[in-house]
């Protein structure tokens, strides 16, 4: 699970499918993208994973995560994976009541699966302070890829910029790849 907050800006991109509330499936590019939306690049993350985020965030790794902040530090989006035996939903509220109890003015705004079924992605959406007092939003993402590997996508920023972490969020996973196992061929007769 992702610890403390980076620093904690992004620019605009078309909203993705799969919002909290959205009951279709997370859907997962199937072939590693080339050519980002504008005012976005391709970034690597875990397992070999390609990504979009935003172009002027610089990248850094923090033991397995990867993260990508923004210049003033204001915002940023954590990537990682995560491991248990817990479903999405139940990893979902585990960060909630996790960082509730240690980032200052946690607030749930909400928290609900993504797509339906036992594969389903979760959703939290919430809001802190900062130690220097300012309200930041964000989001955080639980699901699994087609890889089987149960990954976690967490973006923050200023409140005030709100949509804007909804925009980054959305496009790092509408860009999302990671590839599939190959299926072993079948057996000659």
């Amino acid at each position: 699970m992702f610890g403390a907050p980076v620093g904690v800006a992004a620019g605009a991109a078309p909203p993705a499918s799969g919002g909290p509330g959205d009951t279709s499936p997370t859907a997962f590019p199937t072939v590693r993208p080339t050519l980002p939306p504008s005012g976005y690049r391709l970034a690597d993350g875990p397992d070999g994973a390609a990504m979009a985020v935003p172009t002027d965030w610089s990248p850094r790794l923090r033991g397995a995560t990867y993260v990508h902040e923004a210049r003033d530090f204001a915002s940023y989006v954590e990537v990682g994976r995560t491991t248990g035996l817990m479903s999405n939903i139940e990893t979902a509220r585990a960060f909630s009541r996790g960082v509730g109890s240690v980032w200052s003015g946690y607030v749930e705004k909400s928290i609900a699966p993504v797509g339906e079924g036992s594969q389903a992605a979760a959703e939290v959406d919430f809001a802190y302070d900062t130690s220097g007092g300012s309200r930041r939003r964000g989001l955080y993402r639980v699901f699994t890829a087609p890889n089987g590997a149960t990954y976690e996508v967490q973006a923050a920023g200023p409140s005030v910029d709100w949509p804007r972490q909804r925009a980054v969020m959305d496009t790092l996973l509408s860009t999302f790849y990671v590839s599939a196992p190959s299926s072993p061929s079948p057996l000659p007769r």
